[in-house]
């Protein structure tokens, strides 16, 4: 789409589309348009998930998305993170994480897009909170690089103009 078709947002002036999921299957044209443009979505009321094992996620997923893709280093397609180490994959847990931040729920995770050096982007991404609640903290890409194509044109051509599957092999490798 060309910049003046889409809505490009700020924070101060995103009105983020709200959807019960009781709704959805009579809204599901409007869920999806909404998740396209802006390219965000709080659907509320999700069914509890009382064993946390990700079951009502890729559920949803299933029904309203088509599925999960699973990460090319993970064996299951969803990520967990958790205060409670007890429900956290083995490879997650606090002393197995090495230096990383992306699963300490101590530390802010900088903004970033997930698989994006794989040889198959992420399309879609989908915070499920199970329990409690959560934060999360979003970022336009398109505003961004319609803002980098502006300020930065000879850097927009740049990234633009050339891939790279920069993704970290499989630990059997």
């Amino acid at each position: 789409k060309a910049p003046e078709t889409l809505q490009l947002w700020r924070a101060d002036d995103l009105v983020i589309p709200k959807f019960k999921h009781g709704e959805l299957p009579s809204r599901r044209r409007e869920f999806m348009m909404a998740l396209m443009d802006p390219g965000v979505v709080i659907v509320e009321d999700m069914p509890e998930d009382r064993e946390f094992d990700g079951s009502v996620l890729s559920r949803f997923a299933m029904d309203y998305l088509g599925g999960l893709q699973k990460h090319p280093r993970r064996t299951e397609a969803h990520w967990t993170i958790s205060t409670q180490e007890a429900i956290l994959p083995s490879n997650m847990l606090h002393a197995s994480r090495g230096g990383t931040n992306a699963y300490d729920t101590d530390k802010q995770l900088c903004n970033h897009t997930d698989q994006s050096l794989y040889g198959l982007p992420g399309l879609l991404l989908g915070f499920h909170c199970a329990d409690g609640q959560g934060n999360n903290s979003l970022t336009d890409g398109f505003a961004v690089a319609y803002a980098l194509k502006e300020r930065k044109p000879h850097l927009f051509d740049l990234l633009s103009r050339h891939g790279m599957a920069g993704g970290r092999p499989p630990p059997d490798h």
